[in-house]
């Protein structure tokens, strides 16, 4: 069957061709890694610059594309990176949606995804096993503090036979601004351990 030619003039056809643009700035190794949804961690390396954040944006649209109904949280500890980030997964994911598609009809996010600060995501879990999250004298004994503190309850919930992982996938970026104990709370809450984290090594 034949389809025919597809709007050039429209939003969706603007946002092909963004794709189109960013993808060849990536290597193969990196479109692999992008198209790949492994069980277990993941940890992506690579300096300032080299398309760290890229390939875990396509990921998540890779992740959209082939399992719409997954709950997925992208977490972050620089809150500079909302919007720049936010911004890229949701037109990537739009971009993978319409492009076996001649729908010109609006796109609308997921609603399973989620997009937030570390400690939004704290608070997400904390809600989740009624821990509610704790202030503590700085922002680096915050995500530390609160993430032994729901570490351990999970840990006492999973021994009760009462835990399950909440997210299908959890990815964090520049996840050199954020502890290792929050880490270790984003690989608790991943299903099958799907925790990807990316990290410059040089900062």
């Amino acid at each position: 069957i034949n389809r025919p030619p597809k709007n050039k003039s429209g939003r969706m056809h603007f946002l092909r061709e963004c794709k189109k643009r960013m993808t060849p700035l990536l290597s193969l190794q990196q479109e692999e890694v992008a198209n790949s949804i492994p069980d277990g961690p993941q940890r992506i390396r690579g300096l300032a610059g080299t398309g760290k954040t890229i390939v875990m944006a396509l990921r998540v649209a890779h992740i959209y594309k082939l399992h719409p109904e997954w709950s997925v949280f992208v977490t972050y500890g620089t809150r500079a990176l909302y919007q720049t980030l936010g911004e890229r997964i949701l037109q990537y994911i739009q971009g993978e949606i319409e492009e076996s598609s001649d729908s010109e009809e609006e796109y609308k996010p997921p609603k399973n995804l989620k997009i937030g600060h570390a400690q939004v995501l704290i608070k997400d879990i904390g809600y989740r096993i009624n821990s509610p999250y704790e202030r503590f004298e700085s922002y680096t004994e915050d995500l530390i503090g609160n993430s032994v503190r729901l570490i351990r309850k999970i840990e006492e919930l999973k021994k009760e036979d009462k835990f399950t992982p909440f997210f299908d996938y959890v990815i964090a970026d520049e996840s050199q601004d954020l502890p290792d104990e929050f880490l270790k709370l984003c690989l608790l809450v991943s299903k099958n351990d799907r925790f990807t984290w990316g990290i410059d090594e040089m900062q």
